[in-house]
């Protein structure tokens, strides 16, 4: 498994990506992704231990906890199984790397399970929020339904800036909430 992986909860039918790997104080890896990808659709409420798929949708990969789920913040963890071992990598883009704050005009990237590969630049930041466009002369920001729970990573240091939770509110952006937040919320660190 590796950031950029597909992921669901077969009780919540919203397939996703897996944004990173993080650790709890109390030992464990966890897998970062969205509320609505690992819990459910609908923001309801779900039980604790659901288990959750990898990209062959039958390998369990982990299982949910309800103390690693933020249904405000669009986040949870789910515990990684004892396999599969996870990989740091992200596709193509290079390591995963520590949380970084998002400023506006940072360029970003994504690996989302869906689109793969997609660039863009942070056009706003809020506490809860990171609003992400197209950069200046680049192509349209592309993201599609699936890749909710990836991360966007600083281009060239890797550092982690937001969770990627969906399209923004016009066209053309993505939002997100930034990654220190979500870490801070479900009580772990990014490895």
């Amino acid at each position: 498994m590796q950031p950029g992986d597909f992921v669901l909860n077969p009780l919540a039918g919203s397939p996703g990506t897996l944004g990173l790997f993080a650790a709890a104080a109390g030992g464990g890896v966890w897998l970062v992704s969205c509320f609505h990808v690992l819990c459910r659709r609908d923001f309801g409420t779900f039980a604790d231990g659901e288990e959750i798929v990898g990209p062959d949708r039958v390998t369990i990969v982990g299982s949910i906890a309800r103390e690693r789920a933020d249904a405000t913040l669009d986040c949870a963890a789910a515990k990684l199984s004892t396999s599969p071992t996870p990989d740091l990598q992200v596709p193509g883009l290079g390591r995963q790397g520590a949380p970084i704050a998002p400023q506006v005009g940072m360029e970003v990237v994504l690996c989302g399970a869906v689109t793969r590969v997609s660039r863009g630049r942070v056009v706003s930041v809020g506490l809860s929020e990171v609003r992400i466009g197209r950069r200046k002369g680049g192509p349209a920001l592309v993201t599609r339904p699936g890749d909710s729970g990836s991360v966007w990573w600083e281009e060239g240091s890797m550092r982690a800036v937001a969770l990627h939770t969906g399209k923004g509110p016009t066209p053309g952006t993505a939002q997100g909430v930034p990654i220190s937040r979500v870490l801070t919320s479900l009580a772990l660190a990014a490895l």
